[in-house]
């Protein structure tokens, strides 16, 4: 049992002693890019945000537009007995009885012709059908006439 241990040891310190020669990431990546040091880091960050505090600084210690003078505003005459207000404009829905006696348009007629444009699976949506929805698309007869 010691002599298959000892090959055991000896076949696992030969697996773990084989190494990459070299770096093996800057082999296939390459050299990584050049930092930058810290202090010119600190020192752009500070010229930045000096930057701004001086825009800001300029945007608001200055007035926009100089202020025009001001002049009394013209005296209105008023003249007693016109109402200067537009009258009040009475506006009523019309009654359910009035919309039915206006024409209607039959959708199935405008859409039925173009049905065949329709990929299949919608073929049967815009035909007429029983009252509790659409037409089947097997059951649709796109040369039947008559609309149920």
């Amino acid at each position: 049992m010691s002599e298959l241990r000892e090959q055991l040891r000896s076949a696992r310190n030969v697996y773990c002693s084989v190494r990459y020669p070299g770096h093996l990431a800057v082999d296939l990546l390459g050299r990584p890019p050049r930092q930058i040091p810290p202090m010119l880091l600190i020192l752009g960050t500070i010229g930045a945000g000096a930057i701004a505090a001086a825009t800001l600084l300029l945007c608001v210690a200055r007035p926009v537009a100089t202020p025009a003078a001001v002049s009394p505003a013209p005296e209105i005459p008023i003249v007693r007995g016109v109402n200067p207000l537009p009258p009040k404009i009475q506006f009523e829905l019309p009654t359910l009885e009035q919309l039915r006696g206006l024409p209607t348009l039959d959708y199935l007629s405008v859409v039925r012709p173009l049905n065949h444009l329709l990929p299949p699976v919608f073929r049967g949506l815009f035909t007429a059908g029983s009252s509790d929805g659409p037409q089947a698309a097997a059951d649709y007869n796109p040369d039947a006439e008559s609309i149920a």
